[in-house]
């Protein structure tokens, strides 16, 4: 169901898991990223990333290596949103 508030937009969102999460089953962010989409509507969600590493556990990586990349797609989408990237 769509957001009875016309005006609505879905906020530009990064979403982060890991596959071998044992506390959190990264099914809850694939649902949560479908349900965003699905509420906004066609149009209204201008950006929902959504990066799922393969490895990792609880923290979403498996070693420092990941868990830089990881932290990396984090702050290059947050300077984007922020503006500061050139």
């Amino acid at each position: 169901t769509e957001s009875t508030d016309a005006g609505w937009e879905c906020p530009r969102t990064l979403f982060t898991t890991s596959t071998r999460d044992d506390r959190v089953h990264p099914g809850h962010a694939r649902k949560m990223v479908a349900s965003l989409l699905e509420e906004a509507g066609p149009g209204r969600a201008p950006r929902v990333l959504y990066w799922e590493n393969t490895e990792g556990g609880h923290g979403g990586a498996a070693d420092n290596s990941q868990r830089a990349y990881m932290w990396a797609l984090t702050y290059n989408f947050l300077a984007k949103e922020l503006g500061l990237e050139e």
